[in-house]
């Protein structure tokens, strides 16, 4: 849960002080992938399209931003997402789920799919890149005000 939280404020510094136009194709997949996601669900059955776009552009946006950001910070300083960083996250996930170890092989076996791993990699790389020069100082909160803090920020 800190993890989650000290990369939100991380990429909510990024989002306020980047503010730049993003190429129209990238926001246009990005967006597109977002909506079909929201669209499966649901709950989300009786909104327009339109009311789906307008809430999400924002989002997508966003998203795209960010990713472009860490992507440049990663090619700058040659964060790479190597073979091994693959294996550990493969064996992760078997670990989480292990009656399930013969399909997650199976999954990642194909190239697509592997190479769907290497963003969320890259990204968990470069946040920690950025934390390590990061000149950070450390708090001591109780897990109550730690979870009732973040709450109050969701």
């Amino acid at each position: 849960m800190a993890r989650f939280h000290i990369k939100k404020e991380l990429f909510d510094l990024f989002d306020r002080d980047y503010t730049f136009e993003v190429p129209q194709k990238m926001l246009e997949a990005d967006l597109g992938q977002l909506l079909s996601e929201v669209k499966s669900k649901p709950e989300n059955n009786a909104k327009s399209d339109e009311e789906l776009r307008r809430e999400y552009e924002k989002i997508s946006n966003r998203r795209v931003r960010l990713g472009l950001l860490l992507a440049d910070l990663a090619q700058s300083n040659e964060i790479l997402v190597t073979e091994d960083d693959l294996r550990q996250t493969i064996a992760a996930q078997i670990m989480q789920m292990p009656n399930k170890q013969k399909e997650i092989i199976e999954y990642y076996s194909q190239a697509e799919n592997l190479k769907r791993l290497e963003g969320p990699i890259l990204e968990e790389k470069t946040v920690d890149f950025i934390l390590e020069k990061a000149n950070l100082s450390k708090i001591k909160i109780s897990s109550e005000e730690f979870i009732k803090k973040n709450l109050m920020h969701t």
